[in-house]
């Protein structure tokens, strides 16, 4: 009996800056798209096969100076060498070789071309139909599987799929749906649907990145978005699975922060509770937060009596994420109400003199933080996004300029220090403990509010921290959401809340911290993201 080996190619076509700015209307949708390209990159060069199991072939156009040989009249691209004609190559160089803009994006090239580990090859072509030399490589290689993705769908990646099926039938051919894009939505539509089907398998993103490294890979599933200034770092895409054996964070978007599988990627759920329950947290904060109890099962007899009853009280049920809390005039009320034997309820005083806005409201800042243990099980890393939240009632999320004349900066390295100083107790304490030999990272938010003396009280940590990223599809579940939502439809790029980008730098710095750093030093800014101790 003959013993198969499978031998994988995947093919990238036309991803070329010159023709990217045509593929979308959004740019947050063209960068999806790229991410979605770059995971399938990333997924082929992980792949546990042999490394002459393996094969990268970019595709793109590339035409000489002056178009010279492409016919005036050529359907496609004959419009190039008619305009060229006329303004010369100075202005118009599509796809002509030497100028930057016709080479493949370099954030794909830039994955394979300094790892040796990896068989790739460039090949360049005078229009859609591939070249001959693909067909030579593919089977050269002897190649048994074959993926095409890029843009172009309709022309590139259409005559790519059929030209394999027709000349190497016995290649099992396919498509990822999400790395594929057009000129036109519904020309897409109409292609993936109904046209590629014919030919190959079109596959989701997880479902090509479990058939190609299986799922012990632990990818990690995201979608990009253009709402931030942050450097461009490394990412990789998040494969969301529900599991026993699996842990997440969930932001309000329904995407999955964390997903853990196997023993390579750990959560240290069993011990954040240190921090996330409060009344832990009371132990490790009790200056830095308002007057707080904590009362579980109905029962207060074990809590001390409050130093004043005058309100006002808040009474939180812990499980129900911020949805249910009463306001009450003084501490009598809040305790008897806090009096369901299946809830824990959290009582938490006022501030005194709260600080307001300058229309006379009040407001709370929230920071997002990132807490990283090294796999050594001892060394700890915090850092705190530069880019807080100012939330008042009525209209969340605002910019810091509604403070005025408030020092913005103050208020975060007010913010930072406490949330170090209450993080340091917790490991300092055993309560937060790292596990050596496992990769263990957490994105957790806190709420602070101030008094008139700008003075900080930490209100709590939120474990389950509120992000929005429209272009993953999700459930809108909650006013916010909805609210987010318009906003994108309306704006697009432009929308105030757009969580991605802070996502996806997390994702760099803790699977890519030396393509994430660059030249920076550890202890410098990434993206938003500040270094704290």
């Amino acid at each position: 009996m003959t013993n198969t080996r499978i031998k994988r190619a995947l093919i990238i076509c036309d991803m070329q800056p010159d023709g990217m700015p045509s593929l979308f209307t959004s740019a947050s949708r063209r960068e999806a798209f790229l991410d979605a390209v770059q995971c399938t990159l990333l997924a082929a060069t992980s792949s546990p096969l042999p490394v002459n199991n393996s094969l990268i072939l970019f595709t793109g156009l590339r035409f000489p100076s002056r178009y010279e040989g492409l016919h005036p009249e050529q359907a496609l691209y004959g419009s190039l060498r008619r305009l060229n004609e006329k303004v010369g190559d100075g202005t118009a160089h599509w796809y002509m070789e030497n100028y930057p803009a016709s080479e493949i994006d370099a954030s794909l090239t830039e994955m394979v071309k300094e790892r040796d580990d990896v068989n790739y090859q460039v090949l360049w072509r005078q229009g859609h139909l591939p070249p001959q030399e693909l067909m030579e490589q593919l089977k050269s290689n002897e190649i048994t599987d074959a993926t095409v993705v890029g843009a172009k769908a309709s022309q590139t990646v259409q005559a790519t799929v059929q030209y394999i099926a027709e000349h190497c039938p016995s290649i099992d051919l396919s498509v990822v749906e999400e790395a594929l894009a057009d000129d036109k939505q519904d020309r897409l539509d109409a292609v993936t649907q109904h046209l590629l089907p014919l030919y190959a398998r079109v596959a989701t993103i997880e479902e090509y990145v479990d058939a190609t490294c299986g799922r012990e890979r632990d990818l990690l599933r995201c979608t990009h978005h253009n709402n931030s200034s942050s450097d461009r770092m490394y990412s990789i895409m998040w494969i969301v699975s529900e599991g026993a054996d699996g842990t997440s964070i969930q932001g309000k978007s329904g995407m999955k922060m964390c997903f853990v599988k196997s023993s390579t990627f750990v959560h240290w759920e069993r011990v954040r509770d240190c921090l996330d329950d409060k009344g832990k947290l009371i132990k490790l904060a009790e200056e830095y937060l308002p007057e707080t109890y904590v009362i579980k099962g109905g029962s207060s007899e074990s809590i001390d009596t409050p130093s004043s009853l005058s309100g006002p009280w808040f009474v939180k049920e812990t499980n129900k994420g911020g949805r249910a809390i009463t306001v009450c005039k003084d501490a009598s009320d809040a305790v008897a109400l806090a009096s369901n034997e299946n809830e824990t309820y959290v009582i938490q005083r006022h501030v005194d003199h709260p600080n307001l806005l300058r229309d006379g409201r009040k407001w709370h800042l929230k920071v997002y933080n990132l807490l990283i243990c090294d796999e050594e099980g001892t060394g700890w890393t915090l850092r705190c996004h530069n880019e807080p939240f100012l939330t008042k009632r009525v209209k969340p999320d605002l910019s810091l300029e509604e403070l005025g004349s408030t020092d913005n900066k103050e208020l975060f390295q007010k913010c930072t220090a406490i949330i170090s100083s209450v993080v340091q107790r917790a490991i300092e304490s055993n309560e937060l403990q790292g596990r050596p030999g496992k990769k263990q990272f957490e994105v957790f938010s806190s709420d602070f509010v101030f008094d008139t003396d700008v003075r900080a009280h930490l209100i709590e940590f939120n474990f389950s921290p509120v992000l929005f990223d429209p272009l993953v599809k999700q459930e809108l579940t909650t006013k916010g959401l909805k609210a987010c939502m318009r906003d994108y439809e309306l704006n697009g790029d432009a929308a105030a809340i757009n969580d991605h980008a802070m996502i996806k730098d997390v994702v760099s710095m803790v699977f890519y911290p030396k393509q994430a750093c660059g030249e920076k030093e550890p202890s410098d800014t990434i993206g938003g993201w500040e270094y704290v101790k």
